[in-house]
């Protein structure tokens, strides 16, 4: 990754999670996380790969989880 994109990642997920918390918004957090923990929990998964789509939330979440 370029060094100037890397940087302004930082700012813009530092951004994010000061505007949203680390709960994300409305719909993630009442909507599409409970449907997409629930296809994950109980499989026996016990790791996943993050594509960097986000600052990391839905990776916070697996890891409640156990993966």
């Amino acid at each position: 990754m370029n060094p100037n994109y890397a940087d302004g990642w930082k700012e813009s997920a530092s951004a994010w999670l000061d505007e949203m918390g680390g709960q994300g918004d409305y719909a993630r957090k009442f909507i599409l996380d409970a449907p997409m923990l629930e296809r994950v929990a109980g499989v026996g998964a016990r790791r996943a790969l993050d594509v960097g789509c986000g600052e990391g939330r839905i990776c916070r979440l697996l890891r409640g989880l156990g993966i």
